[in-house]
Order: C-alpha cells, then sequence, then structure tokens
C-alpha cells in the first residue's frame, strides 16, 4: 500500500519555537494529494532553477534576501543565504552532500528537510519534466520543489514528489512561515540503506 501525504504547515520564528500543523492520510485515489505550487515558470512551472542530475549533490547558494531583505532567522541565528541538497532537505551555514541516516537532530548541521532520504536524480529527466530539483525566489516568498524524484542507485520506478514554501511571516524581521507539501510518496528506503525497490 503506498501511502499519499498531505501538508504539513510550520512557523518558524526568531525565538527558535516552531509551530507545526501536519495533515497526513492512506488515500486510495490522487485526490488527496497536496497541490503542488506550479506557477512560477520555468519549463513546468516549477521555476527557471535546476539542479543537475547527480546523487549527493547540492545548489549553488541561493541568496535569500531578493525573498526576505533581513535574511531568515532559524533557531536564533540570521542567515542570508541556503544551500538546496538533493537528499530531500535544505541546510543553513554549509552544503550537505551525503546522506547519513542519522536521528534528529542530525549532528550539528542547521537543516529544514521535508524528506531526508537517499534521493537519486542521476538517471536524467522523466519525460514530463520528472526526477529534477528545482528552485524559485521571488519578493516574500521561496518555492523548492523535489519532482517525481527517484532513489539511489539510479532507480525511477517509484518517485516522491514534495515541495517546501517559505513566505514571510509577521513579527521579527526575519520570521518566516514554512510549509511541506508531499503529492506523492511512493518510496521510503534507498538500495544504500538495504531497500528493495524503495521499501
Amino acid at each position: 500500500m503506498r501511502t499519499r501525504l498531505g501538508r504539513r504547515s510550520c512557523s518558524v520564528l526568531t525565538s527558535g519555537w516552531i509551530a507545526c500543523l501536519v495533515t497526513l492520510g492512506v488515500a486510495s485515489s490522487a485526490g488527496a494529494q497536496a497541490a503542488l505550487v506550479q506557477d512560477l515558470g520555468g519549463p513546468i512551472g516549477f521555476g527557471e532553477n535546476m539542479l543537475p542530475p547527480d546523487d549527493d549533490d547540492f545548489s549553488v547558494e541561493v541568496d535569500v534576501r531578493p525573498a526576505f531583505p533581513d535574511g531568515l532567522t532559524f533557531f536564533g541565528t540570521n542567515y542570508s543565504s541556503f544551500w538546496v541538497n538533493t537528499n530531500g532537505n535544505i541546510s543553513f551555514g554549509a552544503r550537505i552532500m551525503t546522506w547519513t541516516p542519522s536521528p534528529f537532530p542530525a549532528a550539528e548541521q542547521p537543516m529544514i528537510a521535508l524528506w531526508w532520504s537517499d534521493v537519486d536524480t542521476e538517471a536524467g529527466p522523466l519525460p514530463d519534466g520528472g526526477n529534477i530539483i528545482y528552485f524559485h525566489v521571488e519578493p516574500g516568498r521561496i518555492v523548492v520543489t523535489w519532482y517525481e524524484v527517484g532513489y539511489w542507485l539510479q532507480h525511477t520506478d517509484h518517485t516522491n514528489s514534495f515541495q517546501l514554501i517559505l513566505t514571510a511571516a509577521t513579527g521579527a524581521p526575519g520570521s518566516f512561515d514554512a510549509e511541506f507539501r508531499y503529492a506523492t510518496c511512493d518510496w521510503s528506503t534507498a538500495d544504500s540503506s538495504g531497500g528493495i525497490e524503495g521499501v
């Protein structure tokens, strides 16, 4: 049985507190999926910026100031940039190249992780533009999308689609809201962790 997950909304406050609302469910149809924001330009609507096909990769350093002039304050530290990492997260202060199956909190690396697992896009884009990681920056909002991404080692028989939306929040400078959207979650465990066909 495959699960379809809804949305998670989190408010990240400068004091370090996080308030989250989670909606989860097992669905028998695509109707229970969370719709991904897809009006951002680019080849299929998730934005112009893409990570190249790879395993354990990361984006260029993403400047948040065009979206958030005061930066983003995450657990008491203000950041003016972050990295989009292949393995289902964004990180502050440094990029994260590898995925290590360690419990949260994951070492000392500040990150927002939507799907902390071994994503692998080395197989290249799917015909519909899937198996690609996109990101988009605009005033007041940043959207990062892992669209129909496969798992290690170069599998695309099952794919996951999920999205992080950061929006400016009222309150102290640097406050923001983080929304997690899950459209499809068809694999959980990559070959590197003893998975068989993604499970």
